[in-house]
């Protein structure tokens, strides 16, 4: 991965810090310039991680459809790449868990 692509990623991922600062519109352009990056770069293996950043960004603003869409993305991909006996696939789908229980 180049530099300036994964000094790129740090950047959006660091401007989506700050609650106060997020919008509907922000998130979304973040997430598809950060999927963009990852196809140009071949970072499938790792944007898993970022589908769960960002499904949490989602829960985080109260938006139950994105933070379940980018969760089941960060699930499928971990179990693809990590395994399915994984730590981080084991959050990802306590994050499910956690979404189903928030949504019943």
């Amino acid at each position: 991965m180049s530099d300036i692509n994964r000094d790129r990623i740090q950047d959006i991922l660091e401007s989506l810090d700050h609650e106060e600062d997020r919008t509907q519109e922000k998130v979304r352009v973040a997430v598809e310039e950060v999927e963009d990056l990852g196809r140009e770069e071949g970072l499938a293996g790792q944007i898993d991680d970022f589908y769960g950043i960002m499904a949490d960004i989602y829960l985080a603003m109260g938006d139950l459809k994105n933070a379940r869409k980018h969760g089941k993305l960060a699930v499928k991909m971990l179990q693809h790449y990590a395994g399915f006996d994984n730590m981080r696939t084991d959050g990802a789908v306590a994050f499910m868990r956690k979404l189903d229980k928030m949504e019943s």
